[in-house]
């Protein structure tokens, strides 16, 4: 019996380094061990993700996303829901603190800036004005 394939797209286009990066591949390396989940990555560069040699991991890279603020906007807002209409994902994951606009029965969000859930104080405006 031949059973579907779980879909999931990971969106990454703006994540090349540091932690997010690292959290992005660990991602990848958990659903990679799932042999019905069939993963596709949106990334800025395959080069940041060269240990995959998994045939059910397809990398589409989006290398200009990350020089300008507009086209990150017009990716999230816009491309995004186009890729998801083509793709039919199952299951989305967006890598960088926004959620796109997608058509997905499931869709996540990992915020790797937790500061917009922060219960600040009066406190911390004193001691770190830069941080509002």
């Amino acid at each position: 019996m031949n059973k579907k394939k779980t879909k999931v797209v990971i969106s990454g286009v703006n994540i090349v380094e540091g932690g997010a990066l690292t959290t992005f591949q660990s991602i990848i390396g958990a659903f990679s061990k799932f042999e019905d989940i069939s993963l596709v990555c949106l990334v800025n560069s395959k080069k940041h993700f060269g240990n995959y040699n998994i045939s059910d991991i397809e990398f589409i890279e989006y290398p200009l996303i990350k020089k300008r603020w507009l086209r990150r906007i017009k990716f999230e807002y816009y491309d995004c829901r186009r890729i998801s209409k083509e793709i039919k994902p199952d299951i989305w994951i967006s890598m960088h603190d926004m959620t796109p606009t997608v058509i997905c029965k499931n869709q996540f969000v990992y915020c790797h800036n937790p500061s917009p859930f922060y219960q600040s104080k009066l406190f911390d405006l004193k001691m770190d004005p830069s941080f509002f």
